[in-house]
């Protein structure tokens, strides 16, 4: 198994058989795609619950912010 297959494996959490299928160019695609598909979902996470945290009124926002993200933003 490659490297790639490998770290595919790993990120998906699980042994999966078609990964064995995959050629070294496929499994390191695949694995780009998926890294970046996290990267993309994490990022709109945080701005959907900035902008929810946003939308509340002024005086809960500095509280909201610390329940949320209690290491600083």
């Amino acid at each position: 198994m490659t490297d790639a297959k490998a770290e595919l494996e790993r990120e998906l959490g699980a042994s999966i058989a078609l990964i064995d299928r995959l050629d070294p160019t496929e499994a390191a695609d695949l694995l780009s795609l998926f890294r970046t598909a996290m990267d993309e979902e994490a990022v709109e996470l945080h701005h959907a619950v900035d902008d929810t945290i946003n939308g509340l009124p002024r005086l809960f926002r500095g509280p909201a912010r610390k329940i949320v993200f209690p290491g600083g933003k």
